[in-house]
Parts: C-alpha cells; sequence; structure tokens
C-alpha cells in the first residue's frame, strides 16, 4: 500500500509541475518540441521505477466484478431512498433551486 501510496503523490506532484514546466519550456523558445518531451520523459522514468517496483507487488486473484458490486450498491441506494421527483419538479420551475 505504501508503495501505491508514493506513486500516485509522485503522478499527481508531476501532474501539478508540468502545467507550468510546459509553458515555460513553450516560451524560452518557439520550439514546441521541448513541451512534448518533457512529459514524455519524466513519464519514461516513472514506468522504469513501475516496472522495477513491480516484484513487490501482492497479486491476488480478483474476487468477482467490480461493476456488478457499484451496480448492487446504487440499485440498494435507491431503494432504501428513492428521490422525491415530484418535490425537485415543483422547485425547479421556479428559478432552477432543486433544494426544497
Amino acid at each position: 500500500m505504501r508503495y501505491w501510496l508514493q506513486f500516485y503523490v509522485v503522478v499527481n506532484l508531476g501532474s501539478l509541475a508540468s502545467t507550468p514546466v510546459n509553458i515555460y519550456a513553450n516560451t524560452v523558445g518557439d520550439e514546441l518540441w521541448k513541451a512534448f518531451a518533457i512529459p514524455t520523459v519524466a513519464f519514461a522514468c516513472a514506468m522504469v521505477v513501475f516496472l522495477v517496483g513491480s516484484p513487490r507487488y501482492v497479486k491476488r486473484r480478483p474476487l468477482g466484478s467490480s461493476l456488478v458490486q457499484i451496480v448492487r450498491v446504487v440499485f440498494g441506494c435507491l431503494s432504501r431512498c428513492p428521490p422525491d421527483l415530484e418535490s425537485q419538479k415543483r422547485t425547479s420551475r421556479g428559478g432552477g433551486n432543486l433544494v426544497p
């Protein structure tokens, strides 16, 4: 779990830094290839780190379909707390406010 957390933190930091770095790379010269080369190199480095760490992952067989579990949760929620569509229709006519 710790490795995945670190991986996602690095990915998010990279995406956060990519916009200013790409803007700077594009404005330094008229060579647009720099703005594409920086993320490509960063992605390649991340892929190497990901593949090197692969033997450390815990690999388990799937226990079922996640989609089936999501559908069960959604239908379970809707069957216990159905939305009150009539009150939403009444309040939405008077200015778009859906809160009764």
